[in-house]
């Protein structure tokens, strides 16, 4: 396995709080999700189709203990379209999987496809009262950095799981390309793992929206 050292993530508001720092992140190659058959080209429940990029993100934290999850984006375009890239199921695919957060939406018809959720809380990441927008972007060319905005409503956050009130978080940012919603994917536990944003200052999180339009 090629590993692709990533830069150093170092936090200090993190670092007065007590939470684990980020040390040392490194980035595996991107990969093609494939089906039965080895089929890369899938049909979301839309009808629309797509090839599913992954990327695995292992990092040591200054605790000393590896945290690993999936990055993935979705290649959107007509079966022809797709055809044309050339790719298989083997296919080298250049760069690195990037996580993009802002306080600004990224899409200004539905923006909440964007929210960037803590966990299974249900609640929204926010800066200063500001919901944090978040998405996952192909960088083919290794240039880019994860761009991460650190919230700070974590009391809001300990409060919902402390009561187990728990808003449903939409459904754009959870993995709705799993095995479990579409049977012709390939069984992958690792699909399980897909970027969640837990309080305790794991920040991933995959965004995909299942109903997007070509």
């Amino acid at each position: 396995m090629t590993l692709i050292f990533s830069e150093t993530t170092f936090n200090q508001e993190a670092c007065r709080s007590g939470t684990p720092l980020l040390i040392n992140s490194f980035m595996n190659k991107i990969n093609i999700v494939t089906g039965r058959g080895g089929k890369i080209i899938h049909t979301n429940q839309t009808g629309n189709t797509y090839i599913q990029l992954r990327q695995t993100n292992a990092t040591v934290r200054d605790n000393g203990f590896v945290q690993v999850k999936n990055r993935s984006f979705i290649v959107k375009g007509s079966q022809y379209e797709l055809e044309a890239l050339g790719w298989n199921k083997d296919s080298e695919i250049p760069g690195n999987l990037v996580i993009e957060e802002s306080l600004t939406p990224f899409n200004e018809r539905n923006p909440e496809y964007d929210f960037k959720v803590a966990g299974t809380s249900g609640v929204v990441c926010k800066l200063d009262g500001q919901p944090i927008y978040r998405r996952t972007i192909w960088d083919p060319y290794g240039e880019l950095a994860d761009n991460k905005i650190y919230h700070n409503n974590q009391d809001e956050i300990l409060a919902a799981e402390a009561t187990s009130s728990v808003i449903e978080p939409n459904t754009a940012v959870e993995d709705s390309f799993s095995d479990e919603n579409h049977e012709d994917f390939v069984d992958d536990p690792s699909s399980t793992v897909e970027e969640e944003i837990v309080s305790e200052g794991s920040e991933e999180v995959l965004e995909i929206d299942d109903t997007f339009e070509l």
